[in-house]
């Protein structure tokens, strides 16, 4: 504590002029101009590099990670350097894919509550940093909902000593959604869908798997009310990034079948309401930038890995969801062009003892051969880009898919010469 008090500087004034924070700029630094004779010696080199900048963050007192600096006569936090760095490196060594480990979280938070004791107004900053949390880092936010049960007594605590008032706006929120959680699986009460619905998805997943419903989530998914979309797409998200840790890190403790399980009930939810799932598994410039926050959050390697959580889903996928879904083709058709360069590239697909990779790439050709011909016309108008790399790469299915699109592509001539 006494560190901590130490460490806090008299807030510079000219927030807008103040340079880079000088101990992500070292970090950053570190990482740069380093030649590795193999591209995996450099990924383990990075690898190593970035759990040693977390235990040196850890070390050092929390305020050290926020900037308190003055606009005016009032004092400002900045995040700024750290979100900027947890999302460019940090969450690439983070937990469950979607979440910082607790040792890095609770020292952010830490570090937050005893920083907005330079401001004016101590709770106003804090919800100021974590409102600015929700578009510029959220992985922040994921990660304060895996170890709420255990960060929750800290921070009450640190701010009961530091200023004996109610907790801030945003933090009570947080409180007010994990009671909301455990209350809706336990009583059945009404979950409220209160805030950003990733957060509140976030909740649900993480209650979910503390408390081991066993058997009970299909129970659960139908107490949901109406207008779930968002939510149940983001409650997907969490369930994936499961099942891919269960896939390339069986010591997280997460366990495959269980995850699957989960998802695929969220997924059979999905169906029943009618809500359309497949942009989740286009990145921001392929799809619409809907799930962008999500994205944000998971690590390099979960997102290159949702080719494996995609086709893990395949007991999932029905045949009237070719003809709903236009976009499920071009999305499954790109996924499957991922996994076969992640396996050519040799890199990220799951070791043998977790998943053959062999295995996953036949599941997803095998689903691709049987799904083609049932798929609508309609859904082959956009797949032009696609095609020549399938070709390239699996020849079987591309000339599959030259065939079927075929009608789809005089269908397009015709219409066109009718407009003349």
């Amino acid at each position: 504590m006494v560190l901590e008090l130490g460490c806090r500087r008299r807030p510079p004034s000219g927030c807008l002029d103040a340079k880079r924070h000088f101990l992500f700029e070292i970090l950053q630094e570190r990482l740069k101009d380093r030649h590795h004779s193999s591209a995996l010696g450099e990924q383990l080199w990075r690898q190593q590099e970035l759990l040693l900048h977390r235990r040196i963050l850890v070390g050092l007192p929390a305020s050290t990670l926020i900037v308190t600096c003055r606009k005016g006569k009032k004092a400002l936090l900045d995040c700024e350097d750290f979100f900027h760095y947890v999302n460019s490196e940090l969450k690439n060594v983070c937990s469950r894919g979607y979440a910082l480990s607790y040792g890095i979280t609770a020292h952010f938070f830490r570090g937050l509550l005893n920083a907005s004791l330079d401001c004016e107004e101590p709770a106003e900053g804090v919800n100021d940093v974590l409102t600015t949390c929700q578009t510029k880092c959220p992985i922040v936010l994921f990660s304060a909902v895996l170890w709420w049960p255990r960060l929750e007594p800290v921070l009450c605590s640190q701010w009961k000593r530091l200023f004996g008032a109610p907790l801030p706006e945003e933090l009570e929120r947080l409180r007010e959604c994990q009671s909301s959680a455990v209350g809706f699986l336990s009583s059945g009460r009404v979950f409220p869908l209160s805030g950003p619905p990733w957060i509140s998805a976030a909740f649900l997943h993480c209650t979910v798997q503390q408390h081991s419903p066993c058997g009970r989530e299909r129970n659960v998914l139908k107490r949901l009310g109406t207008d779930t979309e968002q939510f149940l797409v983001s409650l997907l998200f969490f369930s994936l990034m499961d099942l891919i840790s269960a896939k390339i890190a069986p010591k997280e403790g997460v366990d495959f079948q269980t995850s699957l399980e989960w998802a695929l009930e969220i997924l059979q939810c999905l169906e029943e309401r009618g809500i359309s799932w497949p942009l989740l598994f286009l990145s921001a410039e392929e799809g619409s930038g809907k799930y962008s926050v999500l994205h944000c959050a998971a690590s390099d390697r979960h997102s290159r890995l949702l080719p494996v959580a995609f086709y893990s889903l395949t007991p999932g996928f029905h045949h009237k969801l070719l003809n709903r879904e236009h976009l499920f083709l071009y999305v499954a058709l790109n996924l499957y062009i991922q996994l076969l360069q992640l396996f050519v590239e040799g890199k990220d697909l799951p070791q043998p003892k977790q998943a053959d990779p062999l295995e996953v790439i036949s599941t997803a050709r095998q689903f691709l051969l049987g799904a083609i011909p049932c798929c609508p016309a309609k859904s082959f108008g956009n797949i032009g880009l696609l095609l020549e790399a399938c070709e390239k790469l699996d020849p079987e299915v591309g000339a599959i898919l030259q065939h079927f699109s075929r009608p789809a592509a005089s269908m397009e001539v015709d219409e066109e010469l009718l407009l003349f």
